[in-house]
């Protein structure tokens, strides 16, 4: 499973090289679907499937300074497929028809901390352990056939990459807290003050803010 189709396509062509067969394409409207090389299958997300689910989920009021801050515990998280198109929904769905006929899955993440997690947070959601001893990881940053090639000989388990997962798993729970805590309150205080209109607060968006401004 590739973070992207562009690097799925050339997993695929490295399958294809290594065992001197052709790829059966599978694609579907808007580019999902997955490609078959041998005994093996091939495809991809479009960055980040699924998504925190918003505070009212978690019976949070967008804006009630009293329920601030969001804060919610590590078991109460709920995400969700990504709704701001509806290839996220097909090809979770054509994924998830396929993973059935396989027995070993590969995180094909790009070779960081959030290629890491967003396969890992995609095979929780469907109900795979994506540190048990049927999930691998290929790991290059150099997306040439001849360097992935000799990372898909030398895949490992996923396991080895748990703390990469986990340390992106808090940045993510820091920065909705942060984002949605700050946004409600900064929105509501505008609104008190007679303006409309949603003001973003982001962790990571208000220091890059500060630097164009100084």
């Amino acid at each position: 499973i590739a973070e992207k189709r562009d690097l799925g396509e050339k997993v695929a062509a490295s399958l294809a090289k290594m065992k001197n067969v052709s790829i059966e394409e599978h694609y579907g409207n808007q580019k999902t679907g997955y490609l078959v090389v041998g005994d093996d299958a091939v495809t991809w997300f479009r960055g980040h499937m699924y998504s925190d689910c918003k505070p009212t989920e978690y019976g949070y009021k967008f804006g009630d300074l009293k329920s601030m801050p969001v804060i919610l515990a590590p078991d109460q998280w709920k995400k969700e497929i990504n709704g701001s198109d509806p290839w996220y929904k097909n090809q979770v769905r054509i994924i998830q028809g396929i993973l059935p006929d396989y027995d070993t899955y590969v995180n094909v993440g790009d070779a960081e901390r959030e290629g890491q997690i967003l396969i890992d947070e995609a095979l929780i959601q469907w109900d795979i352990d994506p540190f048990g001893p049927n999930v691998l990881r290929l790991w290059s940053d150099d997306l040439t056939i001849e360097k992935l090639t000799r990372a898909i000989r030398d895949e490992f388990p996923n396991a080895e990459k748990k703390t990469l997962y986990d340390a992106a798993l808090a940045r993510s729970w820091a920065d909705y807290e942060w984002g949605m805590t700050f946004t409600g309150m900064m929105t509501e205080f505008v609104r008190m003050a007679g303006g409309s209109g949603i003001f973003s607060i982001g962790r990571l968006q208000m220091a890059i803010l500060r630097i164009v401004a100084d």
